[in-house]
């Protein structure tokens, strides 16, 4: 057995267990995660999250001041990969934009209300 392979079975018990204790399991994986959760047992909704165009991602990036050049031109060729594969129509259940943080957390509580409507919000 590969270690990758070992490594999703790990995560689909992990997963299971979260959800027999009636739990949301969120995971944050990147496009090549998502690849392989597909392959699996596993029946998540699947959300991408998305800058409002790669131009402001860019301005983002840079004004963190945080990476180097190559740093951010690898950053960014990544990015515009992930995110053609975000927008491609089947690839994820819900798309959402974040123009900006607290609109974007609004509008995915909104859904995981939706989702969700057994769960009680915790205060």
């Amino acid at each position: 057995m590969s270690l990758s392979l070992c490594f999703l079975l790990y995560s689909i018990a992990a997963v299971e267990t979260v959800q027999k204790s009636g739990k949301i399991c969120i995971l944050d994986i990147d496009v090549q995660g998502v690849q392989k959760v597909k392959e699996s047992s596993l029946t998540p909704i699947y959300l991408f999250i998305a800058p409002p165009s790669m131009e402001e991602l860019e301005k983002r990036l840079r004004g963190r001041g945080t990476e180097t050049e190559d740093q951010v031109k690898t950053r960014l060729a990544n990015a515009s990969k992930e995110l053609d594969y975000g927008q491609k129509e089947g690839n994820f259940d819900r798309v959402f934009v974040n123009a900006g943080l607290e609109q974007c957390f609004e509008d995915m509580v909104k859904a995981f209300k939706e989702w969700y409507p057994h769960l009680v919000e915790a205060k």
